[in-house]
């Protein structure tokens, strides 16, 4: 059994307590920017000397057979 699967995953302190690298709030607003991705995006974390520096999101459209994007 994982210490996952032992805690309580709602809990914002145990959360915080058990983050190395990221902030409470960056996870926030990781998961923010997955839930607003459409159909096809990436989000992309840059990180540098274990630092968070960068959050790219990427936002895709499928391209139909004449050639324009569907949204």
């Amino acid at each position: 059994m994982t210490s996952l699967s032992r805690s309580n995953p709602n809990s914002s302190d145990n959360l915080a307590a058990r983050l190395r690298v990221l902030t409470p709030a960056q996870v926030l607003r990781i998961d923010e920017l997955i839930d607003g991705l459409g159909d096809f995006g990436e989000v992309h974390l840059v990180v540098q000397k274990k630092q968070l520096r960068y959050i790219n999101q990427v936002q895709s459209y499928k391209v139909d057979y004449e050639g324009s994007p569907k949204k």
